[in-house]
């Protein structure tokens, strides 16, 4: 059973190293390796042994993670963890001014707590749904084009050719952005640098000038719907007209870089892993449950984190105030304690206890989104006669995402 204790005294330093010495039970090193490759190949292992012997467990770089369905659920709604950056973080709003990076943490509802929270999840919510209510058009149009293409180009790597493409184009035209697979790739690339620690203060000057290059390229997008009214996600934040405050330019900039950023490296890698699943569960019709199925035992975004807002106690394990905890979605979504036959492949199986998109308030807005893109195009891959080349996969080493690849692809002209 999870139990939480406050306890009492000064903060201590949550960056301070986490404890060093081996798992004895499967001779895995602690702190755990969330980049290591070996890691990446094959997490299961590691999850099966930490949800058993240490369902709180120290990462390497900082912070501890929870990989028990019942403490991730509980860990989502608990008022001991928030969103928003420490005191000790480089990303506190305290460094607005200093940072872009921080700034842009700001304004996005990964890193806000309540009551902050609440007003722009509403009208992200509204102005998603009011977008995505007819889109599925422009999803088929741009799922069919890749297609077409991809005839003449013979054996290609998938996730980086043509599922890249159509991720860039499809999230683009959501966003209400124009511009090259390549810019929106930097784009969402130079977005996903802040949920990894910063290992030098070069790498974190870096990050700042890819954020202020990617303001500056959707802020020129945005004068531009405001002019045209194109029905797209820029156009609807900036007409929002709810109760509560609008969003103001900066605002409305920086979520639209975090819907980008999402519909372009978790819908090619999920396209990745169901074009590989059907190679050994075939099917003859690709549909939603068999995408959820796909993205619950691999589940592209592993883990979410969150903040302890006071000092701790979670599994035994004390922790300061500030200090990370990352939640294991990939974890939870493989606990035989709360999943029965976790392990296996069930395109039929009732979704209540994935957590593949979170849950309640920290759900995913754009999990619609999500499994229309990955269902369409792989739907439209297999009528088309995909043929997948066999062959062993490797991940990109990112911080907490298991994003595959190396997958071949050729259609037939």
């Amino acid at each position: 059973m999870w139990k939480w204790r406050k306890k009492q005294g000064v903060d201590a330093d949550p960056t301070a190293p986490a404890d060093v010495g081996t798992l004895a039970s499967a001779s895995l090193a602690i702190p755990i390796d969330v980049k290591d490759p070996a890691f990446l190949e094959d997490p299961e292992s590691t999850h099966t042994v930490l949800r058993q012997d240490r369902p709180m467990c120290p990462l390497k770089g900082g912070g501890f993670l929870l990989t028990r369905h019942e403490d991730v659920v509980q860990a989502l709604s608990s008022r001991d963890l928030g969103n928003a950056p420490s005191r000790f973080s480089v990303l506190n709003p305290k460094n607005r001014e200093k940072y872009v990076a921080a700034s842009v943490a700001e304004h996005i509802l990964p890193f806000l707590d309540a009551p902050d929270h609440r007003g722009p999840r509403q009208k992200l919510s509204r102005a998603f749904y009011q977008t995505f209510r007819d889109f599925q058009p422009q999803i088929d149009r741009i799922s069919a084009n890749v297609i077409t293409r991809l005839a003449d180009q013979g054996s290609v790597d998938l996730v980086e050719g043509p599922a890249r493409d159509f991720a860039c184009r499809t999230s683009a035209a959501f966003v209400g952005l124009t511009g090259s697979t390549e810019q929106l790739k930097a784009l969402s690339g130079a977005f996903f640098r802040l949920f990894a620690p910063m290992q030098t203060a070069e790498d974190f000057a870096h990050t700042n000038s890819l954020l202020a290059e990617a303001r500056s390229f959707v802020a020129q997008a945005l004068r531009d719907r405001k002019t045209d009214e194109q029905p797209c996600l820029l156009t609807a934040l900036s007409q929002a007209d709810d109760k509560g405050p609008a969003l103001d330019d900066a605002q409305v900039i920086d979520t639209a870089i975090l819907v980008l950023a999402d519909g372009i490296e978790n819908i090619e890698a999920g396209i990745g892993q169901v074009m590989r699943r059907l190679q050994t569960d075939p099917s003859d019709d690709v549909e939603e449950g068999y995408v959820r199925e796909v993205l619950r035992l691999d589940t592209p975004a592993m883990m979410i984190p969150r903040v302890c807002r006071q000092a701790t106690t979670i599994n035994e394990v004390d922790m300061a105030a500030g200090t990370p905890v990352f939640l294991s979605l990939a974890s939870a979504n493989r606990d035989s304690e709360a999943i029965s036959e976790a392990a296996r492949f069930d395109p039929r199986r009732s979704r209540e206890t994935s957590l593949t998109f979170g849950a309640g308030k920290h759900s995913c807005i754009g999990e619609p989104l999500a499994i229309a893109m990955i269902t369409t195009f792989c739907a439209a891959l297999q009528k088309a006669g995909a043929k997948i080349e066999a062959g062993t996969p490797s991940y990109a080493p990112a911080f907490g995402h298991r994003w595959i690849r190396g997958i071949s692809v050729s259609l037939d002209a």
